[in-house]
């Protein structure tokens, strides 16, 4: 786990992957709208493992990207949904 983490949050406004702090407080953000590295079209779901990679699941790009606790990518995979 990320020491000091308590909050990952997806704004699907803007597209981004948030993280706060244990108080709330604002930590980093990355994500654009796009289908690249860093970029997502609809994200839906947000998970944490217990090394401490961000996985992010994108509805409208059929993807999953796996990054580190700064939010650099470290793979994606393609999902299929019937």
């Amino acid at each position: 786990m990320i020491p000091g983490l308590l909050d990952l949050r997806l704004d699907k406004g803007t597209q981004r992957a948030q993280r706060f702090g244990t108080k709330g407080e604002f930590s980093r953000a990355w994500g654009v709208q796009g289908d690249r590295d860093r970029e997502f079209q609809a994200p839906g779901t947000i998970a944490i493992d217990n090394s401490g990679f961000i996985y992010v699941g994108d509805i409208e790009s059929q993807r999953v990207q796996k990054f580190d606790e700064r939010g650099n990518p470290h793979w994606e995979a393609l999902t299929a949904v019937p």
